[in-house]
């Protein structure tokens, strides 16, 4: 269940005075923000309150996961202190892992040919307008004729970006 060098015993690791230590020296040794701090406290939070039983193993861990989602808590939210958990049970040097639930993932919509069109088709009012839409029409594919080869050439953003300033701003 534990192994040989764990810095304590059960759920005696999760006891305010160890976990203060560890979320003090995440702060000043590693540089983790005041927020990603105020995560580690949550995730603690969400541990007493759906984690049943002295002894920390997988089950009880899993039993754990399931009891957050069973209480409404989202996919997101679960994985987020699943993570701040599994960071401090290694700190801990704890065997053990609080299981990762699968998230979805989301399919980026692009934009549709008449959205690209609207964009470009917009007159520009300055000089900052106007180097704006040479911008995105070389992102976008819709180059001028001397730059017709960039779409397909493999090069990348900002290579792009560099030879279209360059050579036209």
């Amino acid at each position: 269940m534990w192994k040989e060098k764990s810095r304590a015993h059960h759920t005696g690791i999760f006891s305010l005075a160890s976990f203060g230590q560890f979320v003090e020296e995440k702060k000043y040794l590693d540089g983790v923000s005041h927020r990603t701090a105020r995560n580690y406290w949550g995730a603690l939070k969400a541990f007493h309150r759906y984690h049943t039983g002295n002894e920390i193993t997988e089950a009880s861990l899993m039993a754990m996961a399931m009891a957050t989602a069973r209480a409404g808590m989202s996919p997101g939210a679960i994985h987020s202190y699943a993570r701040s958990l599994n960071t401090f049970l290694r700190w801990a040097r704890c065997a053990v892992t609080v299981p990762l639930p699968k998230l979805a993932s989301k399919a980026l919509s692009a934009y549709s040919p008449q959205q690209i069109s609207r964009l470009l088709n917009i007159q520009p009012r300055n000089h900052t307008d106007t180097r704006m839409r040479a911008v995105l029409s070389l992102l976008l594919g819709n180059i001028p004729t001397t730059m017709a080869s960039f779409p397909e050439s493999g090069l990348t953003v900002e290579t792009k970006v560099k030879l279209y300033r360059n050579q036209y701003v």
